[in-house]
Order: C-alpha cells, then structure tokens, then sequence
C-alpha cells in the first residue's frame, strides 16, 4: 500500500467485515439452536464449555442460551450442543481475533506498523507472542486453541 493510512485500511478492514459476518452466522446459530426442539438437539455436535469459554462474547452469549433453555445448574460443566451455523461462526469469530494479534504478518501486526512505525509494532509482536506463551503456561482450561496459534505464528 502506499501510505499508512491504506495499510491500516488494507489490514483492518478483512477482519472487520469478517467479525461481523462471523457474529451473524453466531447469533443465527444460536437462535436456530433455541428453537430446536429436545430430539433435535441430541443430534447437534457438543463443544465443551472451557473452548467456548475461551472467548468473553461468545461465553456469554451462550450461558445466556442456557439460561433461556432452563438448563440446570449442573449442566454448566458438560458438553454444549450447538447448531453447526453457531459452531462455524464461533471458530470463525476466534480467527478473526487471533488475526488482529498485533504480531508479524497478521492483519493485527500490519495494522500496528500503520500506526505505530516498525520498531514498535516489532516490539508489540514479542510482547504478544510472551503473552500468549505465558496464557498457554498458567491456563488450566483448554490452551489448544493459544497453542495452535502460537505454533502458527
């Protein structure tokens, strides 16, 4: 791109539309959820709750389903069953986010260079990178998806 300015366009703009996409396919997939009925809902695939609970937004979207279904309490630990629209647009909206990890060639990291100059996006991307491996270190949930990530970056 030739300024600053078209790079930060260049490298936010994918992720923004796509995060919004990603969240209607979301939210669709968890109304077509709450509207199936009981046998349906057995056919559905299950995703554990500590990998849905390892992005702010769609946990608690989907402990608001719960709610909405009456689920009883003891049901917070077992698996959540999820139209797949709900599932696609689930792992699509943590994609859209690891992308915006201000590191390397990541949208994230040719954003903060557009706005940040080099040197500092360079900083920003080992910060990140300690950052994640020290998540990946203290987290007794589900660190598979920050460990695929930090394998891929």
């Amino acid at each position: 791109p030739p300024s600053r300015t078209a790079l930060a366009d260049f490298a936010l703009s994918g992720p923004l539309v796509g995060t919004a996409l990603s969240a209607a396919a979301f939210l669709a997939g968890l109304a077509l959820t709450a509207a199936a009925p009981a046998p349906l809902l057995d056919s559905f695939p299950r995703l554990s709750p500590a990998m849905l609970h390892s992005s702010l937004l769609p946990s608690l979207l989907v402990d608001g389903l719960r709610l909405y279904q009456h689920a009883p309490p003891d049901a917070a630990a077992s698996p959540v069953p999820l139209h797949p629209l709900a599932i696609g647009g689930f792992l699509s909206l943590l994609g859209n986010a690891l992308s915006l990890v201000p590191c390397g060639r990541l949208d994230g990291g040719r954003a903060a260079t557009a706005c940040f100059g080099r040197r500092a996006s360079e900083a920003m991307g080992v910060l990140s990178v300690l950052v994640v491996l020290s998540a990946v270190a203290l987290n007794d949930g589900a660190p598979e998806l920050l460990l695929l990530w930090g394998g891929v970056v």
